[in-house]
């Protein structure tokens, strides 16, 4: 179906969505800014994609990872000030990745998230 971007006043609506959907699904999460790019993690279940509205990360989606059941097995991937979210779909609609695209305030850093969703054997 191809890479469309999602406007900004619908995340929350797209990321619930993808959230009840996609939830414990397998992700592989990577970094990519200017040190290159990281994995950050692979083969890991997905708990949610939230954008953060309060306290000091208020500027900032988290991706969630890990088992429900046991919160010490939780971890959690900011990227901060967020500024664009895009998709690549399947012929179905399906999300096959998502790019999160920011900027570190502090230091105008330019930073990108990729949370690449994988395949589900039937």
């Amino acid at each position: 179906m191809g890479t469309r971007e999602i406007p900004q006043e619908h995340w929350h609506e797209y990321l619930d969505t993808v959230n009840k959907r996609m939830e414990s699904h397998l992700v592989t999460v990577e970094s990519e800014g200017e040190l290159g790019n990281q994995i950050l993690a692979e083969h890991a279940p997905l708990i949610g994609i939230e954008p953060e509205e309060k306290g000091s990360m208020k500027c900032a989606i988290d991706v969630q990872l890990g088992g429900k059941e046991s919160p010490s097995s939780r971890t959690v991937h900011p990227i901060r000030c967020p500024n664009r979210l895009l998709v690549k779909e399947d012929a179905l609609g399906e999300p096959e990745a998502i790019d999160i695209e920011g900027e570190d305030p502090s230091d105008r850093t330019r930073i990108k998230m990729v949370i690449r969703f994988e395949a589900t054997s039937m």
